[in-house]
């Protein structure tokens, strides 16, 4: 099956609304249509969760199989 160009969306149609919500999915929708930086409003906010046990802190000795943690203040 070959999809035709321009069949998912039309050239000028909007895809996000305006005050929508930016989540993982949209974000993911956006970069699929060539959307590098978009143009928000109000105040963003967002959390960065570093997890797992091959997380060391910067400065602390490197065992195989582990990186520093360099996500976290």
């Amino acid at each position: 099956f070959i999809r035709q160009r321009g069949c998912d969306l039309a050239e000028g149609q909007r895809i996000v609304a305006k005050g929508q919500r930016l989540r993982a999915a949209t974000i993911a929708l956006l970069a699929s249509q060539g959307f590098a930086e978009v143009t928000v409003g109000g105040e963003v906010n967002a959390a960065i969760i570093s997890t797992g046990d091959e997380l060391v802190k910067p400065g602390e000795k490197l065992d195989p199989g582990q990186i520093y943690e360099s996500n976290s203040p």
